[in-house]
């Protein structure tokens, strides 16, 4: 019903009225009579037609009606014969005033008018109530219905306006009845915008999720009612409810009270101390304040708080959106914090060190920011450009797999970053160079060094899928007939394939296992649990074919094979898998999985066989393990849930178990290999980068081996790996999501500080090689002018993606030049007109950067 005006039907037909008949059943046929009454709460429900068509004439426009009940006292009528006539009392409330009404049966009339300065009184009687009304003494009847109401309508009447309407709105919103309460809360606003009706109505509005506009109402009051006024009513109104805090800290942001916003965050966390997104907030409007070191408080203790979270280490705030790339497997709230401290530390406490150390920390975790990677190139060539020695550069990472990640990643970035062709040269691929592994040494591995190879979450899955896996591997009576149709490799011939075979495996502790050329396409595999051997496509180790491996490629597959016999991966690590799971039912699955070589990297055997005698082996071993895996697979649910729990029950997570519903065989089967298999080829991935340290090399052999990517690759080196990998079919999916999240934990390790430790351990690069040049060379490239003009570019950027505010923009840009020491005083106040010129849009962005680096450019050629 409308909060504006209420229907009222007639009767449907006229009768004849009997002599001192009172007008309660009076009717007008064919009627249709509207009064405007706001709700029906307190609203008798049959009301005459005469009884309301005399309220409509005694209502001022505009004026509409909260009460409407008929009271159990009449007025009298006396006729022009002298006769007197009882007709019912009604009594109308509206906005302003209180009226009695009677309507008798000849149509005579009463009413009599009170405003809200008339005192209005509830009056409990033995027999009867009343009320009171100035020198009246009104019987309200005997039904508990009209008392209740009556009372009510005590309270209402002196009420003004706008606060009856919020009257009705609480009534509705006491029942939960939260659209029906939204038109009395707009139009008690609109009345007179108080800050009860604003809180009320954001309130009501936010928990019908209607943000946008719960946010625009509060916005509203925010404009009309001092900030301090909006908290305290919130605490008195909402002394529970944190979301009005927030909402009034969201209003308080976009206007930049940042004061006020600090309060609400200050005030939440009173409530909920450990909740990590306050701090983060925290640390935002302190940094907008530009109160630094309390920011940086507030920023480190946000990432100690969510790394620490059961749910972070779950990867529950992960982005797995590929549509906006950056944030690509990484919490987009720790991205954010890393980089504020990182600008902080670089621009505002000039600790080139700590920013250095935090734009590091963020790549870790996000390794596709490409933002991330030129400032902390930046910070690092002025690191090693202050220290005498380069004691301060000894940051743990290894600087030339950064800059090949760098590098392949962002090309034209990296172009525009790494400005020096000397220096660029110095990193270029140097797969074409067939000697560079033969002058490396590698010191033999531990068990301790092959613990941080291994991924840290591969250990968990393989513990909960290994006894399944057991029974599913070819075993050597199954492999008869492989040396008869495939070329072993040998000293006499593949000499430098088998030297490097027993290099590897020497490196990685492991027996060299056989190694066989087969003449089709199949890539590279590794089968049999109990005696491994290698299989390797020959197209592999032809020169003329495009998916020839270079000698960096060689090693990073084979190193990656090595690590799979090592770790025991059998049968999981195909990418073919993966792909049924996604499309494909369990039966598929099956299938996929009868058709893996036990370990290999990609492709099915179907497709790599050529020769018709080894497609007879592969018939011979597939009848058998079609069966295995049927067989082990028709595992009734009881078997598998009391595996299950067995499971969880030793790890210490029986609780965990028992609390949530199992999942299905097949379910709890395909999840639990599939993240083995991923993890797997992590741990393998990781193994071949150490060996072959050339992370460019790595790349390209893992796309060599898929032939879905390959022709993608080609553009890598004009595009860049990132714009490789989010690339779309016709229908808008991504294509290389699993090689998306595989790629990002190849960084992530590369950038490590546990790649930076095993590998100055157990690897020995040439004492001329590029990496022994390196700090030399960084610091023959640290020159001030170019790296303040990457500076000033990087924070455009950083502006023109809403990283940072125009106004924090140029106060940035305006600390970078005069630190510099290119200009004069007269160069600074001409810097200071470009800048209002841009605050007043008299210039662009490209208009601003081009005469402020014109400027630069000038003295600089001048100095």
């Amino acid at each position: 019903m409308s909060a504006n005006s209420l229907h009222v039907e007639p009767h449907s037909q006229l009768e004849e009225l009997s002599d001192g008949e009172s007008a309660d059943s009076y009717q007008h046929p064919n009627e249709k009579l509207t009064l405007p009454i706001v709700g029906p709460q307190f609203v008798e429900e049959e009301i005459p037609p005469a009884v309301t068509r005399y309220i409509a004439t005694l209502l001022e426009p505009g004026e509409s009606i909260f009460v409407l009940f008929r009271l159990n006292s009449y007025h009298t009528f006396t006729t022009d014969s002298g006769k007197t006539v009882k007709a019912p009392l009604w009594t109308v409330v509206t906005g302003v005033r209180l009226l009695l009404v009677a309507v008798s049966v000849e149509g005579d009339t009463y009413s009599d008018s009170f405003d809200q300065q008339v005192v209005l009184e509830y009056q409990n009687g033995f027999g009867r109530d009343a009320i009171k009304l100035a020198d009246k003494s009104l019987s309200i009847g005997l039904w508990e219905v009209k008392r209740r109401v009556f009372k009510e309508v005590v309270n209402l009447f002196p009420l003004s306006e706008y606060e009856k309407y919020l009257y009705f709105a609480n009534l509705h919103l006491k029942k939960e009845e939260y659209l029906e309460a939204i038109p009395f809360l707009r139009k008690s606003l609109e009345l007179e915008p108080t800050i009860k009706a604003s809180l009320l109505l954001t309130h009501t509005l936010a928990h019908l999720e209607q943000q946008e506009e719960a946010f625009n109402v509060l916005n509203q009051a925010y404009h009309k009612t001092p900030a301090k006024s909006l908290i305290e009513e919130i605490q008195l109104q909402f002394p529970d409810d944190a979301e009005m805090l927030l909402y009034l800290a969201a209003v308080s942001e976009d206007r930049r009270d940042w004061d006020t916003c600090i309060e609400c965050y200050i005030l939440l966390l009173q409530k909920t101390p450990d909740f990590d997104l306050y701090f983060l907030k925290l640390g935002e409007m302190y940094n907008a304040k530009q109160e630094y070191q309390t920011a940086c408080e507030y920023y480190q203790k946000f990432i100690h708080l969510r790394q620490g979270l059961d749910k972070s280490q779950q990867d529950a705030y992960i982005q797995w959106d590929m549509s906006d790339f950056k944030w690509f497997s990484a919490d987009p709230d720790l991205v954010k914090a890393y980089f504020d401290l990182g600008l902080i530390y670089e621009y505002e406490a000039h600790d080139y060190f700590k920013a250095a150390s935090t734009y590091l920390a963020l790549l870790r975790h996000a390794p596709f920011y490409r933002d991330a990677y030129k400032h902390f190139w930046l910070v690092y060539q002025q690191l090693c450009d202050s220290s005498f020695q380069g004691e301060t550069c000894s940051l743990p990472i290894d600087i030339s797999l950064f800059l090949q990640i760098y590098k392949l990643l962002a090309p034209e970035p990296y172009a525009s970053t790494v400005a020096t062709e000397d220096y660029h040269s110095l990193f270029e691929n140097p797969q074409k160079d067939e000697d560079t592994l033969r002058s490396i040494a590698y010191q033999k591995m531990v068990e301790a060094d092959q613990q941080i190879l291994i991924h840290p979450r591969e250990q968990d899955y393989w513990y909960r899928i290994q006894h399944w896996m057991a029974n599913l591997v070819i075993s050597e009576g199954e492999s008869e007939g492989i040396e008869e149709f495939c070329e072993q490799v040998g000293p006499q011939n593949f000499p430098e394939l088998a030297q490097l075979i027993l290099q590897l495996s020497d490196f990685l502790d492991v027996k060299p296992p056989k190694c066989f050329i087969s003449r089709g396409k199949i890539g590279i595999n590794v089968k049999n649990r109990e005696h491994p051997f290698i299989f390797i496509g020959s197209e592999h180790l032809n020169p003329d074919n495009e998916r020839y491996f270079s000698t960096d490629e060689l090693v990073f597959i084979i190193a990656a094979q090595l690590e799979h016999i090592k770790s025991g991966h059998f049968l999981v690590t195909d990418t073919d898998l993966w792909k049924s799971l996604g499309t494909a039912s369990f039966d598929s699955f099956l299938m996929a999985l009868q058709c893996l070589p036990a370990g290999g990297f990609l492709g099915k055997i179907t497709h790599q066989f050529a020769t018709a005698g080894l497609k007879k082996v592969y018939k011979m071993t597939r009848r058998v393990n079609v069966q295995k895996i049927l067989d082990f697979f028709s595992m009734t649910e009881e078997r598998s849930h009391k595996e299950d729990v067995e499971f969880f029950e030793e790890n210490g997570k029986g609780e965990r178990s028992k609390s949530k519903k199992m999942q299905e065989p097949e379910s709890l089967l395909k999840a639990q290999i599939v993240d083995f298999a991923r993890h797997a080829v992590y741990t393998a991935d990781r193994t071949g980068l150490l060996a072959c340290h050339n992370f460019e090399a790595a790349s390209a052999a893992i796309f060599k081996l898929a032939s879905s990517a390959y022709e993608d690759i080609k553009q890598v080196h004009k595009q860049g790996l990132v714009q490789i990998l989010k690339k779309q079919d016709n229908r808008g999916n991504f294509l290389y999501f699993e090689y998306a999240k595989r790629f990002g934990e190849l960084i992530r390790f590369a950038l490590s500080e546990n790649y930076w430790q095993i590998h100055s351990k157990l690897i020995v690069l040439p004492e001329k090689s590029h990496v022994s040049q390196e700090i030399a060379t960084i610091r023959e490239l640290a020159d001030n002018y170019h790296i303040l003009i990457n500076k000033l570019q990087i924070l455009a950027h950083s502006m023109q993606n809403t990283l940072l505010t125009p106004e924090e923009f140029l106060r940035k840009q305006k600390n970078l030049v005069t630190q510099s020491g290119l200009l004069q005083d007269e160069d600074l106040m001409l810097v200071d007109k470009l800048q209002q010129a841009y605050l007043d849009e008299i210039l662009t962005t490209e208009e601003l950067h081009y005469k402020l680096f014109s400027l630069l450019e000038m003295r600089h050629v001048r100095d």
